[in-house]
């Protein structure tokens, strides 16, 4: 009897060491499963980075350019103060020397009427 209560006990210790060996097979099977995802993960978190960094860079370039932008229009527009005052002036000019012009005139008139 003694040695059926041991084939018994061997046949139960097999049964769960092969369900133990199974199990093992499984949670083998996830773990490869979860490094597998992880590391895609870990690709997709690295392309996204990249494409950051490029947009950080394109960002970076769009402002510079729009301050080199900015800069050349208040140039331009210091150009153009400049321009209108330079033409105020000579507007002034012109008229002075229009005004000198008709006394002149005036002046000859005068002098030939005598």
């Amino acid at each position: 009897a003694a040695a059926g209560d041991v084939s018994g006990q061997l046949s139960a210790l097999k049964e769960e060491a092969a369900a133990a060996a199974a199990r093992a097979e499984e949670l083998a099977a996830e773990v490869s499963r979860l490094t597998s995802a992880g590391d895609k993960l870990r690709a997709e978190a690295a392309e996204r980075a990249a494409e950051l960094a490029a947009a950080q860079q394109q960002a970076a370039e769009a402002k510079a350019q729009a301050e080199a932008a900015v800069s050349r229009a208040e140039t331009a527009e210091a150009e153009a103060a400049s321009s209108a005052t330079d033409a105020s002036q000579a507007m002034d000019e012109a008229e002075r020397a229009l005004a000198e012009l008709q006394e002149a005139r005036a002046e000859l008139s005068a002098s030939e009427e005598v």
